[in-house]
């Protein structure tokens, strides 16, 4: 027999749970698309303005954009960082079954050769990147076909350098 305090007692365990269960659901949306504020803002006129450059943007589930240069996908972070927001161009080569260490010495000398550029061996493939920190769009879009150009010529460099 349930007595009235029980009745009581168990609805709000029964608002706690609810509670928690909304919040699990409400984090796992945020954690699809993190990208707020002043990066979510500079994403949007990022993809404006490669629209308007001729490229076809979309923006993937983790919020990055992603498009297509010359046959070859890339991508485009935003990150606020304090008052500023960082801004990653990156392109992935796979490099499956290929040997670690031939790869690892490749993506050196691709990253010794072109400062700028950051070589990133990850699991399968190399991430070749551009970051830098922007407060307006127009600094991005002085750079922005100098970053797909110093990439390509990254990959090409790696490529070489491992088939050598």
């Amino acid at each position: 027999r349930i007595t009235t305090n029980q009745i009581q007692y168990s609805n709000p365990m029964k608002r706690i749970l609810l509670s928690l269960f909304v919040a699990i659901i409400g984090l796992g949306a945020v954690a699809e698309d993190d990208v707020t504020g002043n990066a979510r803002s500079m994403r949007t006129q990022i993809v404006n303005y490669i629209r308007n450059e001729g490229y076809n943007p979309s923006v993937d589930d983790d919020g990055d954009i992603m498009f297509r240069y010359e046959g070859d996908n890339y991508y485009i972070q935003c990150q606020n960082y304090g008052e500023e927001v960082y801004v990653r161009t990156f392109s992935d080569m796979s490099t499956d079954e290929s040997p670690i260490n031939r790869v690892r010495r490749a993506a050196d000398f691709g990253q010794n050769e072109y400062k700028f550029v950051r070589v990133l061996v990850l699991d399968g493939f190399i991430r070749t990147e551009c970051v830098v920190s922007i407060n307006t769009l127009s600094e991005y879009k002085r750079r922005f076909r100098s970053y797909l150009t110093i990439i390509q010529e990254v990959e090409k460099e790696i490529k070489n350098n491992y088939n050598d």
